[in-house]
């Protein structure tokens, strides 16, 4: 969402432009390489942050609405990386799939 600040870092007015530049250069260099499979773990993330248990809120998850960040919200906590490897395992045995 963007609001950095209620974690108790400064505010970045361009807090949500940053990883969306990067988004785009990770995009970008997927598209040049067919041997490169993109795992969108920004979709999934979302609704995992520090408003995580605002069940008001768009991206709210009833299924999973626990906080998926280490204490720096930048890093995934042990519940994230779990979903990160799942997401890597899915994606590999889509790829090996497709070759039979």
């Amino acid at each position: 969402m963007g609001d950095a600040e209620r974690a108790g870092l400064p505010h970045r007015p361009d807090g949500m432009k940053i990883p969306a530049a990067y988004n785009t250069a990770i995009q970008n260099c997927a598209d040049k390489h067919t041997e490169v499979h993109l795992v969108d773990m920004h979709q999934v993330f979302i609704g995992h942050g520090i408003h995580c248990t605002h069940f008001w809120r768009e991206h709210f998850d009833r299924h999973d609405p626990h906080y998926w960040f280490f204490a720096n919200i930048e890093d995934p906590n042990e519940r994230g990386y779990d979903v990160i490897r799942r997401m890597f395992l899915t994606e590999i045995a889509k790829v090996r799939n497709s070759f039979r």
